[in-house]
């Protein structure tokens, strides 16, 4: 069975987002505590500014989680203010900002390739940047793809970057797999299927 996909692995490149500067300053923060930073989201501008953490732990997340973690993340976002190896982070936190620090749901935000690894044959929802073409053929503007996960594929000499790979979807119907270079998504959720 061959996938076709327009854009070959090796011109897959990405820059760091805002959200994933913050996403990775927070994993050093957290992660010794026993936590994952699931992912991050900027919402808005101006005065409005939402800056959302999503939080998980190996046997999951309660409200008192989120709760104890809020004034944890809230210190080290001021601490990356005053502390000049964090320029980055610190120009992002300069407009002020409300913190919201979340579980991530059971419709769960899928932002690297070990979370699609982690949840293989489950329903996902992908929105791309771009428009994908799946194997056979398929609708060449299509940017919004149901199906089920299949499985992942890291970018040759980048490996070690869970930011970087493809992810394979199968569609719901069964019939065309789609190879999504993760750089190419603008959202992807996992979705209930109760």
């Amino acid at each position: 069975m061959t996938v076709s996909n327009t854009t070959p692995l090796a011109s897959i490149a990405t820059a760091k987002t805002g959200a994933q500067m913050l996403e990775d300053y927070l994993s050093e923060v957290v992660g010794p505590m026993g936590y994952e930073v699931v992912a991050v989201e900027l919402i808005g501008s101006g005065k409005g500014r939402i800056i959302r953490v999503f939080l998980d732990a190996p046997n999951g997340i309660s409200l008192d989680d989120c709760t104890r973690m809020g004034p944890v993340v809230s210190a080290s976002l001021d601490a990356a203010e005053a502390d000049p190896g964090a320029a980055d982070v610190a120009g992002l936190m300069a407009d002020p900002y409300t913190l919201e620090v979340s579980s991530p749901g059971i419709e769960r935000v899928l932002t690297k390739r070990s979370h699609y690894d982690r949840f293989v044959d489950r329903r996902v929802l992908v929105k791309t940047k771009r428009p994908i073409v799946g194997e056979g053929g398929g609708d060449p503007k299509q940017k919004t793809f149901h199906g089920h996960i299949q499985g992942t594929q890291p970018l040759p000499g980048a490996e070690d970057n869970d930011r970087l790979g493809l992810v394979t979807l199968r569609e719901l119907d069964g019939q065309r797999l789609y190879r999504i270079p993760l750089a190419d998504i603008r959202r992807a959720n996992l979705v209930y299927e109760g």
